[in-house]
């Protein structure tokens, strides 16, 4: 990336693209006044005085100039152009931002790389103890029962409750309909 991105940088003659973009928006609008001014020198000398004249002349002379070097600013076939230029900062901005993703991903790798090289060349101690097995603390207390024990009674004792209410709630309903 990083070599296409000088290749690009070559044929698009971009070099500093923060300062060069600067200098040619700035010389483009002074080439945009540039044939402002001579285009109305031309209509107020062509007013004035003969087509023949040598002010008139002159005054052509300088607009058709600076609209030329306005055009060949703008026209992308020319060597220095605000078209070609914007092509090529897009370009080499992608390309640039590509590869210095690629090299943070590279030094990230590298970085592992390294901690995986460190943990291949520690020494690990091969020798292992036994101890006897207990019973893990779940096993040990059965609370899960208890819980289940529990729930089961709670429910039991609510439906002979409802029922028994049932039971005493709907004779007197019955008698008042």
């Amino acid at each position: 990336y990083m070599d296409s991105s000088r290749m690009v940088r070559r044929k698009y003659n971009v070099y500093s693209y923060t300062e060069q973009t600067q200098v040619m928006v700035e010389q483009y609008l002074i080439a945009q006044g540039k044939y402002e001014e001579a285009k109305a020198k031309y209509e107020i000398f062509a007013k004035n005085y003969p087509a023949s004249d040598t002010m008139v002349m002159n005054a052509k002379a300088r607009m058709l100039g600076t609209e030329k070097q306005l055009k060949s600013m703008t026209n992308i076939e020319s060597e220095i152009s605000l078209p070609k230029f914007r092509e090529g900062i897009d370009n080499v901005i992608t390309m640039e931002q590509n590869g210095f993703r690629l090299i943070e991903k590279m030094q990230l790798l590298k970085e592992k790389i390294g901690g995986i090289e460190s943990m291949d060349n520690m020494d690990y101690e091969t020798i292992m103890t036994t101890e006897p097995a207990f019973p893990s603390d779940k096993k040990a207390r059965p609370v899960r029962w208890v819980i289940i024990v529990a729930t089961a009674l709670i429910t039991l004792l609510v439906s002979i409750f409802g029922i028994v209410l049932i039971e005493l709630v709907v004779p007197h309903l019955k008698e008042k309909a």
